[in-house]
């Protein structure tokens, strides 16, 4: 029975001592910096792993430090002994502390590796921007022309026909001239 348990605990250690950034961070490829700027760089920026890893660490120094003030006689219930439980301790420590390494060194060379290629695409961006032929500025010829409308012919003022016409008013003679006298009565007499 002892064994039983001992063998179960120990297949829990072995998985638990991964740790998460072991098993979570995706590490930056080793040839980041020679990929194209157009393909994605997949790595892991985010310090969740890492963190969670720090405090599985704390709690194994606990777990560790409480184990060894403990006395023999503790132990006599439990189906391990007091060295072996330090021990384990000790070494769910290390397992936690270097998964917690491992994790915030990768994280950290990815959001270096993600910052270099950014500034890698700013500067291809800005040498094709240099060496792009001289081009003519933006609006110098539009892609159509525009023309103004059509003038319209000004309105035709109608004349007033003949008939809706004013009769004519016979006009003063000019001062100058001599005046006609007035038919009397009885010039016209037969």
């Amino acid at each position: 029975m002892r064994s039983t348990i001992m063998g179960s605990l120990c297949l829990v250690v072995g998985f638990l001592s991964s740790g998460c950034s072991m098993l979570f961070v995706e590490s930056t490829p080793p040839n980041a910096s020679k990929l194209p700027t157009s393909e994605p760089l997949e790595c892991t920026t985010s310090q969740v792993a890492p963190t969670v890893d720090l405090v599985m660490t704390g709690l194994q120094v606990l777990r560790t430090a409480y184990a060894a003030s403990q006395s023999d006689g503790a132990y006599r219930s439990v189906p391990i002994s007091r060295g072996a439980d330090i021990g384990l301790g000790i070494g769910l420590t290390a397992a936690y502390g270097a998964s917690m390494i491992y994790g915030y060194s990768e994280t950290r060379d990815c959001r270096q590796a993600k910052d270099a290629r950014a500034r890698r695409r700013r500067r291809e961006e800005q040498r094709k921007k240099r060496e792009a032929p001289a081009a003519a500025p933006a609006f110098s010829e539009p892609r159509w022309k525009w023309t103004p409308p059509p003038r319209q012919p000004a309105p035709l003022v109608e004349e007033p026909l003949e008939e809706e016409r004013e009769p004519a008013r016979p006009s003063a003679p000019p001062a100058d001239a001599p005046a006609e006298e007035a038919p009397t009565p009885d010039d016209d007499a037969p």
